[in-house]
Parts: C-alpha cells; sequence; structure tokens
C-alpha cells in the first residue's frame, strides 16, 4: 500500500526543477529526426525521472 506524504517547500522546488529540466531535454531531443534511438533515449529519460521523483517522494 502507498501512503503518500507532503513534500517540504524544497522538495517540490526541486521536484519542479526535475520536471523542469527533463522537459528541455525532451524539447531538445525532439527536434532530431524521429527515429529508433531517440524513442529509446526519450523512455530512458521518462524512466530516469520516474524513478529520481520516486526516491525524492519516498
Amino acid at each position: 500500500m502507498s501512503r503518500f506524504r507532503p513534500l517540504t517547500e524544497d522538495e517540490k522546488a526541486l521536484h519542479d526543477a526535475i520536471k523542469g529540466k527533463a522537459a528541455e531535454l525532451e524539447a531538445l531531443v525532439e527536434q532530431m529526426k524521429p527515429g529508433r534511438y531517440c524513442s529509446l533515449g526519450l523512455t530512458a529519460l521518462e524512466e530516469s525521472v520516474m524513478w529520481t521523483i520516486k526516491e525524492l517522494t519516498s
């Protein structure tokens, strides 16, 4: 069973910064021609952000 805890203001700021930087990198990758490697890179980015945010919020 998952339990959620309120984030501190510093944690909220870090959360938003992580998501913001990931969005910046995603936008750069999307400027490239579509392809398998770009897709794999975006998937890895999404996974990295997911696990990082999971650690922050656990």
